[in-house]
């Protein structure tokens, strides 16, 4: 998953674990990785500016490439 501001020189912080996002959070610096379901939150800060309000998104996986390989080839024999 990749975050994104439109606002100069902000900073992205995140929680994965779905409580709200604070300058003491993680930096985003690079997409994140959902290997789990999971309930991400972020927030934009930069200098000058009021922070952005906090966006959410939620994931939930189905299922894995491992399982459905194994279901696959179950199914052709």
């Amino acid at each position: 998953m990749t975050l994104a501001s439109t606002t100069p020189n902000a900073t992205i912080y995140y929680t994965t674990d779905g409580s709200a996002p604070s300058e003491s959070s993680t930096v985003y610096t690079g997409p994140v990785v959902v290997s789990a379901s999971e309930t991400i939150k972020a927030i934009a800060t930069a200098t000058g500016y009021t922070d952005s309000p906090i966006g959410s998104a939620k994931y939930t996986l189905v299922g894995s490439p491992e399982v459905l390989t194994a279901l696959t080839r179950a199914s052709y024999r």
